[in-house]
């Protein structure tokens, strides 16, 4: 499929991804259909974990889970919060073994490009009230809706207001994304081994978002999980739509090369039938509505499923430099991909989560 300038995102570190049928302004073919919430009664999200960590560990040849990533709790904003454009001191790519938190675009109000503390309830966008607001807000002005990030134990959450930055400012796009980047000594390979496979499992809330409905006003939030080829170095960035606002339908897999950061990009819906993605029995889904409360999104990915992806990055690129062997890919990042876009009108997003956990397995193929 042929790919626009709009396809090429800011590409640094953090693959800065969207989804393909935006830019390519497929909007229109997009079925409007309710989607239903798949809840299974009495399921936790630490049930849920208990159900498949546990499968299989009475065969012989079992072996016990690996907790990959468990999102930590961040007390102290100011030093886990970055924005690398406005201070040089902060590494980039994020420094490593550790969940921060990144703004690629410095605050437009203030010559050195830093955030300040904020005191307003924030929480009426993102549904996080930490407290003191003081101790755990930061933002572009100390007023209400402000672009503000919140962090407090065990929960971050972000407002990303588009109105207060320049539309030619980063390619249009303004996001605040939690990162956790392993380092060399620990990136493993999780599909070395055919018998295992990842469980990917976050909870989220999405209470606002607003936009014009059309490629370059959007907003969206995707779970991103970036996979390095050990052999050419090529990455992937794996992600699952979880939100879409206005979109009430996602059903397709999508394909995009992201030529400033060399960096293949595929994405999927974490529903059912989905060729990369294994949704979890009980887990949410993909939907465009916003809502605000926890809800669970959960799913696997499988050394097959994998192994598909590659198949059809193949297909649409032959010429890529990249491995066909999932052995060969090396897990490098987690991100999530909480978004907006504001080039041809205004948006806005707000967003919190807790609980992110990837897990290594029992239970591939």
């Amino acid at each position: 499929m042929p790919l626009g300038a709009d396809t090429v995102a800011a590409g640094r570190a953090i693959s800065r991804s969207f989804p393909v049928r935006a830019a390519q302004g497929a909007s229109p073919r997009l079925r409007q259909i309710t989607c239903v919430r798949r809840v299974v009664a009495g399921l936790t999200l630490n049930v849920l974990i208990a159900i498949l960590t546990c499968a299989g560990t009475a065969d012989a040849g079992a072996q016990a889970p690996k907790v990959l990533f468990e999102q930590a709790a961040v007390d102290d904003l100011a030093r886990s919060f970055l924005v690398p454009l406005a201070d040089p001191r902060h590494p980039n790519p994020p420094p490593a073994d550790q969940l921060v938190l990144v703004l690629w675009q410095p605050n437009p109000k203030r010559s050195d490009g830093a955030l300040v503390p904020t005191s307003w309830t924030a929480g009426d966008k993102t549904g996080f009230y930490p407290t003191p607001p003081l101790e755990h807000q930061r933002g572009f002005e100390d007023r209400y809706g402000t672009t503000t990030v919140e962090a407090e134990g065990g929960v971050v959450g972000a407002y990303l207001n588009a109105q207060e930055v320049s539309p030619t400012t980063d390619f249009g796009k303004l996001m605040i994304t939690p990162a956790f980047r392993w380092s060399d000594a620990s990136a493993g390979r999780p599909f070395s081994d055919p018998a295992q496979a990842l469980l990917v499992s976050l909870e989220l809330q999405v209470p606002t978002a607003s936009d014009a409905h059309q490629p370059g006003s959007l907003a969206y939030i995707s779970a991103c999980l970036e996979f390095t080829d050990r052999l050419s170095g090529t990455k992937l960035s794996y992600g699952s739509e979880l939100f879409f606002n206005g979109h009430a339908d996602s059903n397709s897999m999508h394909i995009a090369f992201d030529a400033e950061s060399q960096s293949i990009m595929i994405y999927a819906p974490d529903d059912d039938g989905s060729p990369i993605l294994l949704p979890v029995p009980g887990s949410d889904h993909f939907t465009g509505t916003p809502w605000r409360g926890w809800r669970t999104f959960s799913y696997s990915i499988t050394r097959r499923a994998f192994n598909f992806a590659l198949d059809r990055i193949r297909d649409q690129y032959p010429n890529a430099n990249a491995s066909q062997d999932p052995a060969d890919y090396r897990l490098t990042m987690f991100h999530l991909n909480a978004e907006v876009q504001h080039g041809s009108g205004p948006a806005e997003l707000g967003w919190s989560m807790r609980n992110a956990r990837i897990v290594l397995q029992d239970g591939g193929s």
